[in-house]
């Protein structure tokens, strides 16, 4: 059993009552990894025996299912070393029979410590040809969509050292497997106030960085798409005006044109996210319409949480395709009823 806190390095000085398989250094630690560690907590605590001396624990995180399992893993001995591997002829029954990498973890980079051991995961390398599809285990733990690699089903596996010879995975080390993919799939830093100037990173940093998401739209579809990013909360997004729509709807955001007016071409229609910026209020001049610039390019937008917070993609989504689908044209519909852009007198 480690004698470090997995949460934050620190002298362990508590063990998960229930499984034994998880140390930490106080309540504080311990409640904070409580969400993650309840996962496999109670079938820890439960395991069955192992079936032989040769058989590992490691953990499987399923393609198709929403709990990561416990798996005694039987494994075979090298040559005439003492080195233990896993029987490579098994790992096709659990992440593809087409072709496997693995990638070794030595340190909790989000946390910022280095580990005492090493961590193997060994996931698809094939996923297009085995059709593989985003790990729901993974999504399950409120990890973003994993990227390539991360499709498809993956083996976690616990090592003395590099040379790969294996040992019982613990749930200390769950939580550094899913900090690596928490770490992994973070969205990235890219909208700062003055980008490439030496010291911006560091001045973002001081002011905070928030969850956002970036909405540019698509020349095919002509219509947005969106991807959450991180950003400094010392950018002019968090200066936008707060949309009428997210009001109404109890979830304020701020919609920041991102691109600037191209006016030399004349006004055109209002891009889709535009849809967001409508005036709301019917004793308005300009009810029923989005300001002025909306008219004049909006290619790309930023939307952030008027208070700093980390904005929740997923609820943007809902609210635009309510704003695109049911608002703008019950709002057109009355327009053309009383035919003005204000208020019916």
């Amino acid at each position: 059993m480690s004698s470090t806190c997995c949460m934050c390095n620190a002298k362990a000085s508590k063990t998960c009552i229930q499984c034994q398989s998880a140390t930490y250094c106080g309540q504080e630690c311990q409640r904070t990894d409580w969400k993650t560690h309840k996962i496999l907590c109670k079938a820890f605590s439960s395991l069955p025996e192992r079936p032989s001396e040769k058989h590992k624990l490691a953990i499987l995180f399923p393609m198709e299912e929403d709990t990561p399992k416990l798996l005694w893993q039987p494994t075979v001995s090298v040559d005439n070393y003492d080195l233990v591997q896993f029987d490579d002829r098994l790992l096709g029954k659990y992440v593809g029979n087409n072709a496997y990498s693995i990638l070794r973890i030595s340190r909790n980079d989000r946390s910022g410590f280095n580990l005492p051991h090493w961590l193997i995961l060994w996931f698809n390398d094939t996923p297009v040809v085995d059709s593989c599809k985003p790990n729901k285990a993974l999504l399950k733990l409120g990890i973003p969509n994993p990227v390539y690699n991360f499709n498809g089903p993956f083996l976690a596996t616990r090592t003395c050292s590099e040379d790969r010879n294996l040992e019982d995975i613990t749930l200390s080390d769950f939580r550094h497997v899913v900090d690596h993919y928490l770490e992994h799939c973070k969205p990235p830093l890219i909208h700062l106030v003055n980008p490439g100037i030496p010291g911006n990173i560091e001045e973002a940093q001081r002011a905070g960085i928030a969850l956002g998401a970036e909405l540019i739209l698509s020349e095919e579809t002509r219509d947005f798409v969106l991807r959450a990013v991180r950003i400094a909360k010392n950018h002019p997004a968090f200066g936008a005006p707060i949309s009428p729509v997210s009001q109404l709807l109890q979830y304020p955001i701020k919609v920041h044109k991102w691109d600037a007016p191209d006016r030399d071409v004349g006004p055109l229609p209002p891009p889709p996210i535009a849809f967001l910026c409508v005036d709301c209020n019917p004793l308005s001049p300009k009810w029923g319409h989005p300001p002025d610039d909306w008219f004049f390019g909006g290619m790309r937008a930023l939307a952030v949480r008027p208070s700093g917070e980390d904005l929740d993609t997923a609820l943007l989504k809902h609210m635009y395709s309510f704003a695109k689908d049911v608002l703008w044209p019950k709002l057109n519909a009355s327009r053309k009823q009383t035919g003005r852009r204000g208020r019916k007198s």
